[in-house]
């Protein structure tokens, strides 16, 4: 016998109708629905807007920085941009790895 799921546990006392009700507003409440007809999607940057973005984000490095792109650029046969945004995703999973080390650590074991 399968376990009772968590709602129709805690909703045994209920009518099967106050149950559904109660259920529809739960599913409302949390988004779960999409009753406006909107849905989401990937958005795809044009390539001038994606330059104009990584451009502005290479003219904010420090002199360190720039100096560890401009080393890691010369290593590598990739473009400008992807080298940066590789550079970039590093520092950010270095940043979460130092500020939540633990939880990460357990996750990937």
């Amino acid at each position: 016998m399968s376990p009772m799921p968590r709602f129709e546990e805690l909703s045994r006392g209920l009518e099967e109708d106050e149950r559904k009700s109660l259920q529809r507003r739960i599913r409302e409440s949390l988004s779960l629905t999409d009753d406006t007809g909107s849905s989401s999607y990937a958005a795809e940057l044009q390539n001038t807007e994606r330059k104009r973005l990584v451009e502005r984000e290479m003219g904010r490095l420090g002199l360190w920085e720039r100096l560890v792109f401009w080393f890691r650029r010369l290593l590598s046969t990739k473009t400008d941009d992807v080298v940066f945004l590789k550079m970039k995703l590093d520092k950010m999973g270095n940043r979460i790895q130092r500020r939540g080390g633990e939880m990460t650590a357990k996750r990937i074991r």
